[in-house]
């Protein structure tokens, strides 16, 4: 493998998208008789080398490995790794860092988990729009705010036909939390769930209604 010194920018960049692609094929299940964990410990080795010559991709990859992986799972590692990917503008790793950082710090509200999730939020990741909409329902790590809670859901439902956005739209309408209680509106919201995806907690809330569920 060649040194970063050896390369230029742009070399350097080509060798690393090399280096991911290897890993991504090497992630692959073939019939070549190698286990899964096999295949993930060739792609993991391909992904680190991506991953230090600075490719995003790849240090997402290897965030991913370390925050989910059961054996070789290291929160500190994910945390490491999802940051280098998400200070260099990656989305996913913004979200999975904001989540990362709310499960790291759970005990206290986590500021800078909200900051990450709104960098992904703009990006227009639908998750990180959730994310950020219920740290403001619950003030956590934020100011507490029912408004900017609905704004992010409305997007995420409106925008992206969102099942957990449009699930949380109806318990806000349902219960009034920052909105007008409204349970035809929140009926609204858990049929547009249910029919985006089949997305079962509006099912039984639609059930607990006494509503009908679409098929």
């Amino acid at each position: 493998m060649k040194t970063k010194k050896e390369l230029d920018e742009k070399q350097r960049k080509a060798e690393a998208v090399r280096l991911y692609q290897k890993g991504a094929e090497a992630s692959q299940m073939t019939a070549d008789g190698r286990t899964w964990k096999e295949h993930q410990a060739e792609a993991v080795k391909w992904y680190r080398q991506a991953a230090e010559l600075g490719l995003a991709d790849a240090q997402y990859e290897l965030g991913m490995y370390y925050a989910f992986d059961r054996t070789a799972g290291d929160k500190k590692k994910a945390l490491e790794w999802f940051r280098k990917a998400a200070e260099q503008g990656h989305a996913d790793a913004q979200f999975r860092l904001g989540e990362e950082l709310e499960d790291w710090q759970r005990a206290e509200p986590c500021a800078e988990a909200a900051e990450w999730d709104r960098k992904a939020a703009s990006k227009g990741h639908r998750e990180a729009m959730c994310a950020l909409a219920r740290l403001y329902e619950v003030g956590h790590g934020v100011r507490q705010s029912y408004k900017l809670a609905y704004k992010w859901y409305l997007k995420a439902a409106l925008e992206y036909d969102y099942c957990d956005a449009q699930y949380n739209l109806g318990l806000m309408c349902q219960y009034g939390n920052g909105v007008k209680q409204d349970d035809r509106e929140a009926v609204r919201w858990f049929r547009a769930a249910v029919e985006s995806s089949g997305y079962e907690p509006a099912m039984r809330a639609l059930e607990d209604m006494g509503e009908e569920v679409p098929d």
